[in-house]
Order: structure tokens, then sequence, then C-alpha cells
């Protein structure tokens, strides 16, 4: 939970991200947000400096045009955590 609290927290910080996050089945995280580029950029960059947060192994980035990730909910109004 401390790893997404931080990732909410952050994301609040840095403005203009909606999304979520979410532990997956063995152990993985999956981050789903929308916003400006800059700001995503840099969301990516402090989500790996979080201080004891896991090993992250892939960072996969889409866009609007892409059809491999789909998320079933994309309208979100701010950036959550779900459980």
């Amino acid at each position: 939970m401390f790893f997404r609290a931080k990732t909410k927290e952050l994301a609040h910080k840095l403005g203009n991200i909606r999304g979520y996050v979410k532990n997956l089945p063995g152990g993985d995280v999956e981050i789903y947000c929308k916003g400006p580029e800059k700001i995503l950029l840099k969301f990516i960059d402090e989500i790996k400096k979080i201080k004891n947060g896991p090993v992250i192994k892939e960072v996969s980035i889409y866009t609007s045009k892409d059809r491999e990730f789909k998320p079933e909910k994309t309208d979100f109004e701010e950036f959550v955590i779900i459980y």
C-alpha cells in the first residue's frame, strides 16, 4: 500500500494527472494515467525515485491511438488507488 499511496500523492502534487494505480496478481503494480506529456514524463521519473518502492522492470507508454492497452475504465476525473 505504501507505493500506491506515494504514487497517488505524487500524481496530485504534479497536478493534471488522471488515472489509477492498482496491485495485480503476482505482486506486480499497474499504473494507468492520462495528462500532458511533459507532466507524465516527470511523473514516471519521480515514481522511479520512491524510496523503498518496487523495482521497476518495465514502463510501457501508449498513446490514445494504441490498442495494446485498454483498461476497463478510462474516464477518471482524478488519480485514484484501486483496491
